[in-house]
C-alpha cells in the first residue's frame, strides 16, 4: 500500500511540475523542471526536480537580445497524460488491496 502512495505522490508531483512548465512556456529564459523518481529500500520512490540546462534559443525583440524558454508543449503534454495513467494505476492498486483487505476481514473462521 505504501509504495501505491509513493506513486500517487509521484504521479502527483509530474503532473504539477509539467503544469508549471506549461504556465511559463511564454517566459522568456525558462528552464523547464524534470521530475526524477528514486527507488527507496522500503519501497516504493521518491521525487525530486531538476532543472533542465539546455542552450536556449536566442531571438531579438525590440533591438533587445532576448533567450527564448525552452518548454516543449508536445512533450509537456505527453508528461500530463503519463502522470495521469500513473495516477490512475496506482490508485486502482490501492483499490485491489482494500477490497483484499475487505474480502479477509470478511471471512468467517
Amino acid at each position: 500500500m505504501n509504495i501505491a502512495q509513493s506513486g500517487l505522490k509521484a504521479a502527483s508531483t509530474r503532473a504539477a511540475s509539467s503544469a508549471h512548465n506549461v504556465a511559463n512556456s511564454n517566459t522568456d529564459g525558462y528552464d523547464p523542471g524534470r521530475v526524477l523518481a528514486e527507488d527507496v529500500e522500503t519501497g516504493g520512490v521518491r521525487t525530486r526536480i531538476e532543472k533542465t540546462d539546455e542552450p536556449h534559443a536566442i531571438y531579438d525583440r525590440d533591438g533587445q537580445t532576448v533567450e527564448a524558454s525552452n518548454t516543449d508543449i508536445a512533450a509537456e503534454m505527453v508528461e500530463q497524460l503519463g502522470a495521469g495513467h500513473a495516477f490512475k494505476a496506482n490508485i486502482r492498486v490501492i483499490q485491489t488491496v482494500d477490497s483484499m483487505m475487505g474480502s479477509l476481514l470478511d471471512r468467517k473462521v
